[in-house]
């Protein structure tokens, strides 16, 4: 009997006694982090280390978590969302921390106890679930788009833009003056996109890549010149 994958073990280095993860275990950072650097930085870690393996034979597992991802930056960087996340973590992980009297909080407890969620009532874990989702629902509508676009964000550098040619999912894309370009998506199956850089004189690049609405990452193509 084969032994089932396990890719927060494998990939994120989650181990099954830390799962499920919190949104900080999950990016990660330490217990309770709140500088917005550091969670988009960790984020954008994430997702573009996971990005790699879309490409793989766990393509399903990596679109899961590629969309835990999201969810975790998008609750902890909107202050108000991560507030409401932490109250309740911490109601959470109340009782684990009174099990150890050496401990002063309960966030140096959970540092200390790899099970996080051990002790928690089926009650206490149905509320959290109903609590992020009612929370999460919340922020997508404040975001607008945010849900249903991604944005693909390419660094082409301005001087080899001369008769280049950008096409995203068959659609011809005319190459702007600003430094960055930035491509607005149309949301796909899994969030992939194919994309096609052209330039004279250098090979085709061709790839998919997977964009979730969050992704911040920028993608600068490798230019290889065509053997004469």
């Amino acid at each position: 009997m084969s032994i089932p994958f396990d890719a927060y073990h494998k990939w994120l280095g989650i181990p099954p006694d830390q799962q499920p993860a919190h949104h900080y275990r999950l990016l990660g950072i330490g217990l309770f982090e709140s500088d917005a650097d550091v969670i988009e930085a960790a984020a954008n870690q994430r997702t573009a280390y996971l990005q790699e393996l879309a490409a793989g034979e766990h393509v399903e597992l990596t679109q899961k978590l590629l969309n835990e991802i999201s969810r975790a930056r998008r609750c902890l960087i909107n202050p108000e969302q991560r507030q409401a996340y932490d109250a309740q973590l911490r109601r959470s992980i109340a009782p684990v921390a009174k099990e150890d009297a050496g401990q002063d909080t309960a966030a140096a407890e959970i540092n200390k106890t790899p099970a996080l969620l051990v002790g928690v009532s089926i009650a206490a874990s149905i509320v959290l679930i109903v609590v992020l989702i009612v929370v999460l629902s919340r922020g997508d509508d404040q975001g607008g788009n945010a849900g249903e676009f991604g944005v693909l964000r390419l660094r082409w550098e301005i001087n080899e833009r001369q008769g280049g040619v950008l096409e995203v999912d068959g659609e011809n894309i005319t190459l702007p003056s600003e430094k960055e370009i930035k491509v607005t998506l149309k949301k796909q199956p899994r969030f992939r996109h194919r994309i096609v850089m052209q330039r004279a004189g250098f090979k085709t690049i061709e790839l998919e890549r997977v964009v979730t609405p969050d992704d911040r990452t920028i993608f600068q193509p490798n230019w290889q010149k065509q053997k004469p």
